[in-house]
C-alpha cells in the first residue's frame, strides 16, 4: 500500500497525460476552408487554404484517393494559427469517362483526419479545355513547359508536358489592359509580355516582373538574344525602335525608322529580319554596339509577321511568301522567293517546324479578318502541303444525354522535338461562345 501511495502522483500524471492525448486525438485541428472541390469542364486548377486551428505546431500530409489528382504539396508543417495554400489539378488525360468523384484526405500528427470530396466534370476528349481566351503562347522545349497568356488577367498559366499539370504565375501588376503577345528569351530565363503600349519582363526563376516600361505608341514586336538584349519596335512616331539591355536595365532609342516593322532575331543572334505593312523586307546587323541597317527592300506583297526556320536559311511571312536566304552573304542575301499555294488560303496565321523529319506545319486562313475556314497542314521542306491535320472536335452535351460535336479551329502551334508531337491551341463555338483547349497531337499529326 505504501508503494502505491509513493508512486501515486506519477500514476496520476500519466493518466492525465493519456486523457489529454485522447482529447486531442478526438478533435480536428486541420481546417481546409472547403468541404468540396468542384472542377467544371474547363477548370484545371483550384486552390484551398489549409489552416491549423490548434494552439501547437502540426505536421500534416495529404493523400489523394486517385492518381488523376495532383497536389503541389503533399506534406508540410503548420505553426499554430497559420495556413498554407495548396493547388490541386486533375489529370484529365487519365480520366477516360464522363464526370467522376474522388477525395483528398488530410492527416496530422495530432487530431483527426479530415476528408474533402472532389467532383470533376469531364468530357471524354483528348485535350484540356481552358476557362479563358488565349492571347498568345510560348514553348520552352528544354524545360518542356508551355506558357499561356490570357487575353485579360494578371496571371500566366504554365502547362508541364511531363507532369500533364497546370500551375499559375501571379504577375502582381495593376493593369487592366488586354494582353497582346508573349515572347520567350532564347535562354529560357525571361518572358517578354506586351500590353498594347506597355512592356513587361518576367523573370521565370523568381516568377516576378523585373522590368516594365510604358511607351507612347503600340508595341509591334519584341525579340531577344542570348546576351540579354531585347529589340522593340513601335507603331508610328518619330522614335519607334528601341534596345533594352536586361543586364543594366538601360533602354535606348535607336536612330532608325522601323515604323510598324515586325522583327525577329536570327538564330545566329547576329541579325534582325523584319517585314512591314508598307511592303518592306529588312535586315539589320546587331553585332556591334549600335544596330546597322544592311538593306531595306520594297516588295510586291504586304506582310505583318515572319517566322524564321531553326537553321536560319529560310523564313515564312504571313502573306504566303517562302523566302530562301544566305545570311552570310554581304548585302542583300535573298536567294529565292516563292509563293506558298494551298487551296484558296491567303494568310498564314502560325508556323512551326520539325527539322528532325524536315516537316513544317502551317495554319492557314482565308484572310486577316475571317477565320471560318482556318486549317492546319503539314508541309515538306519546300512548303508543299503533304497532308491536312484535323484537331479533335469539341463535344457538346445534347438534350438526350449524349454528345454533339463542334469543329475545333487551330489557333497556335508548336512542334515538340522531344517526343515528336504537336502542341496545338484550338477553339470552337460551343453554345454560341468561343471555348479554347490545349491538344497534344501524337506522331506529328499523322494519326
Amino acid at each position: 500500500m505504501a508503494t502505491i501511495q509513493k508512486f501515486f502522483p506519477l500514476i496520476l500524471l500519466f493518466v492525465l497525460f493519456l486523457s489529454a492525448c485522447e482529447k486531442d486525438d478526438d478533435k480536428t485541428f486541420l481546417f481546409p476552408g472547403k468541404s468540396k472541390l468542384d472542377f467544371d469542364y474547363d477548370v484545371h486548377l483550384l486552390e484551398l487554404s489549409l489552416g491549423n486551428i490548434a494552439d501547437k505546431t502540426l505536421n500534416w500530409t495529404a493523400t489523394a484517393q486517385d492518381d488523376f489528382l495532383v497536389l503541389d504539396k503533399t506534406s508540410g508543417t503548420l505553426a499554430a494559427g497559420a495556413y498554407q495554400t495548396l493547388s490541386i489539378a486533375p489529370l484529365r488525360n487519365k480520366i477516360t469517362g464522363d464526370s467522376v468523384q474522388s477525395s483528398i484526405t488530410f492527416s496530422s500528427n495530432v487530431g483527426q483526419d479530415i476528408r474533402i470530396g472532389v467532383s470533376i466534370r469531364n468530357y471524354p476528349e483528348n485535350k484540356t479545355r481552358l476557362s479563358y481566351s488565349v492571347s498568345d503562347m510560348a514553348f520552352d522545349k528544354d524545360k518542356q513547359v508551355v506558357y499561356l497568356l490570357p487575353d485579360v488577367g494578371e496571371y500566366l498559366e504554365v502547362f508541364d508536358l511531363n507532369e500533364k499539370a497546370f500551375r499559375k504565375i501571379d504577375l502582381k501588376w495593376n493593369s487592366h489592359s488586354n494582353n497582346d503577345f508573349l515572347q520567350l528569351m532564347p535562354d529560357g530565363k525571361n518572358l517578354i509580355i506586351s500590353q498594347y503600349h506597355s512592356l513587361f519582363v518576367l523573370d521565370l526563376k523568381s516568377e516576378s516582373i523585373v522590368y516594365s516600361h510604358d511607351f507612347n505608341k503600340k508595341i509591334v514586336s519584341a525579340t531577344g538574344t542570348p546576351n540579354q538584349i531585347i529589340y522593340i519596335t513601335l507603331e508610328y512616331g518619330n522614335q519607334n525602335f528601341f534596345t533594352l539591355d536586361l543586364n543594366t536595365r538601360n533602354l535606348v532609342s535607336q536612330e532608325m525608322n522601323l515604323n510598324r516593322i515586325f522583327i525577329q532575331a536570327h538564330p545566329s543572334s547576329k541579325y534582325l529580319y523584319g517585314v512591314g505593312y508598307y511592303e518592306e523586307l529588312m535586315k539589320i546587323d546587331i553585332q556591334g554596339d549600335t544596330p546597322q541597317e544592311i538593306y531595306s527592300n520594297n516588295r510586291y506583297q504586304e506582310a505583318d509577321r515572319l517566322w524564321i526556320s531553326d537553321d536560319g536559311t529560310r523564313f515564312i511571312t504571313d502573306d504566303m511568301q517562302f523566302i530562301h536566304i544566305n545570311p552570310n552573304l554581304a548585302g542583300y542575301d535573298v536567294l529565292e522567293t516563292e509563293t506558298i499555294s494551298v487551296s484558296t488560303y491567303n494568310v498564314i496565321h502560325d508556323f512551326a517546324g520539325n527539322t528532325q523529319n524536315n516537316e513544317y506545319y502551317l495554319i492557314f486562313k482565308d484572310s486577316y479578318y475571317y477565320e471560318e475556314n482556318t486549317s492546319l497542314y503539314a508541309c515538306d521542306q519546300e512548303m508543299n502541303a503533304v497532308h491536312k491535320i484535323i484537331p479533335e472536335p469539341f463535344l457538346v452535351n445534347n438534350n438526350s444525354g449524349g454528345y454533339e460535336s463542334a469543329k475545333a479551329t487551330p489557333h497556335f502551334i508548336f512542334s515538340n522535338p522531344t517526343d515528336n508531337t504537336l502542341i496545338v491551341l484550338t477553339y470552337g463555338r460551343v453554345k454560341s461562345q468561343r471555348v479554347y483547349a490545349l491538344e497534344i497531337i501524337e506522331n506529328s499529326g499523322k494519326k
